[in-house]
C-alpha cells in the first residue's frame, strides 16, 4: 500500500488541476459547446456529490449511467467517484434483457438516463429493484412523471459532496466487459488503480497540458475512459 494513499484518487485529481489549472477549460463537449474550467468542475463535483447524497445514497454505493457519450457522461466518470461512489456505465447497445443482467449484477441505487433511453429505463424499471431513484438528463418537458432532473438536483444541491474520506483502495468504477464469451462480467477498478492507469497513458502518450484529447470511442469502453482519464491527469482538455 502506498504510504500517499489519500494522495492516489480521482477526487486528487480534480483537486489538483484546480489549483494548478483554475481557469483552464477541463472538458468541452463538440455538438453542444458545453465547457467548464478545472475550478468551476470541482465545484459541480461536490454539488453532484451533495446531490447524491441528498438522494439518499452512501459512500460505496453504485450509480448507474445509460446515455450515449455527453458532456454530463463526462462529468458524472469524473464526480461520482470523487464523491466515494462507485460509477457504473452501461452498454446502451445492448438489449433490454441484457441491460437489466448487468443493472441486476451491479445493483445501483441511481440510475441516469439520457432521454434516447427513457423507453428502455421505463420497460425494465420493473426488473432493476435495486434502482431507488432516475435521473433524467435532457429537456423538463419530456421528463417521465417521479423523476429526477439532472440540472435541477446539480442546482439544488450545497457544496459539502466530499464529506466522506476517501482511500485509493476505495471502488470508483465497474466497467462491463463485452460478453463475448457469457454473459458481461463487471471489472472493478480502483482509484488507484485509475489514477496509475491514467498517470501512464499521460507519459506513454506524452501528452502536454496545452492540449485538446477527443474521445470518440463510447465511454462504457476501457479505452474511452482511459483516453478520457489520460488527458485530465496532465491537465489538458
Amino acid at each position: 500500500m502506498s504510504p500517499n494513499h489519500e494522495f492516489q484518487t480521482i477526487r486528487t485529481l480534480i483537486e489538483r488541476n484546480a489549483v494548478l489549472y483554475p481557469e483552464k477549460t477541463a472538458m468541452k463537449e463538440y455538438e453542444t459547446g458545453k465547457s467548464c474550467t478545472f475550478s468551476q468542475l470541482k465545484e459541480r463535483a461536490m454539488k453532484i456529490g451533495s446531490a447524491l447524497f441528498a438522494l439518499g445514497a452512501k459512500k460505496g454505493d453504485r450509480v448507474g449511467i445509460m446515455s450515449q457519450n455527453s458532456y454530463e457522461y463526462m462529468e458524472l466518470t469524473l464526480c461520482a467517484p470523487a464523491a466515494g461512489f462507485v460509477f457504473v456505465p452501461v452498454n446502451f447497445r445492448l438489449a433490454a434483457r441484457e441491460m437489466v443482467g448487468v443493472l441486476s449484477d451491479a445493483e445501483p441505487v441511481i440510475l441516469f438516463v439520457d432521454e434516447q433511453y427513457v423507453p428502455t429505463a421505463q420497460e425494465i424499471k420493473g426488473q432493476i429493484p435495486s434502482v431507488r431513484e432516475f435521473v433524467h438528463i435532457g429537456p423538463k418537458a419530456r421528463r417521465p412523471e417521479g423523476w429526477h432532473g439532472y440540472e435541477e438536483l446539480i442546482a439544488a444541491a450545497a457544496s459539502d459532496g466530499w464529506k466522506e474520506a476517501l482511500h485509493e483502495d476505495d471502488l470508483a468504477m465497474l466497467m462491463y466487459t463485452s460478453g463475448t464469451t457469457g454473459a458481461p462480467k463487471g471489472v472493478m477498478q480502483s482509484h488507484l488503480n485509475v489514477y496509475h492507469t491514467s498517470r501512464t497513458c499521460s507519459f506513454n502518450n506524452r501528452i502536454e497540458t496545452d492540449e485538446v484529447a477527443f474521445t470518440v470511442c463510447p465511454m462504457y469502453h476501457v479505452t474511452a475512459s482511459t483516453s478520457f482519464f489520460g488527458p485530465f491527469y496532465r491537465g489538458a482538455t
